[in-house]
């Protein structure tokens, strides 16, 4: 059985392979990565058919959190384990985020898994960042986070940054 770490390792290595376009007998420790935030100044037209509580949150400069995912999962232990996370993300630095369930078809540009759906970030004035599933790793919110405030990521920010939303949201 792989062990949380060692599997974490392996998706990073995998990644940064990608990333980096290298083979893994070229990573080192020393291994010089450089990923630069990919934040412009950004804005969305939010479709009319969404509330709102979502338009006025947006307009304001609020950062707001969409998120859908499909009912059958609601007793599983990832919903647990995401319903967990979300909630402390919250309670702590997340406060000031607006936080809405929104019904995966009615963004059609979004591919995601039909059972795990997606959360996408959008800030006035910023790229939208989309990740695909429920998220189970409170890194993801915290650097979402940090990009929405201006903040200067470090190096675990950005090995847990969603990815940016190409071409706008549309719904």
């Amino acid at each position: 059985m792989i062990k949380h770490g060692a599997s974490v390792y392996c998706f990073l290595t995998v990644w940064l392979m990608l990333t980096v376009g290298c083979s893994t007998s070229e990573l080192t420790t020393d291994t010089p990565v450089s990923i630069e935030s990919q934040q412009t100044s950004v804005s969305y037209t939010l479709n009319s058919s969404l509330s709102s509580d979502i338009h006025n949150a947006y307009n304001s400069g609020r950062p707001v959190l969409l998120f859908a995912y499909n009912e059958e999962i609601v007793d599983s232990e990832v919903y647990a384990d995401w319903a967990y996370y979300l909630n402390e993300f919250k309670k702590n630095q997340g406060a000031e985020f607006f936080y809405a369930q929104v019904d995966a078809a009615s963004f059609k540009s979004i591919p995601s898994d039909e059972l795990t759906g997606f959360t996408l970030f959008v800030k006035e004035g910023h790229s939208a960042y989309w990740y695909d599933g429920l998220i189970v790793e409170p890194q993801v919110y915290m650097s979402v986070f940090k990009i929405f405030a201006n903040k200067r990521l470090n190096g675990m920010d950005k090995a847990f940054m969603p990815e940016v939303f190409q071409g706008g949201v549309s719904y």
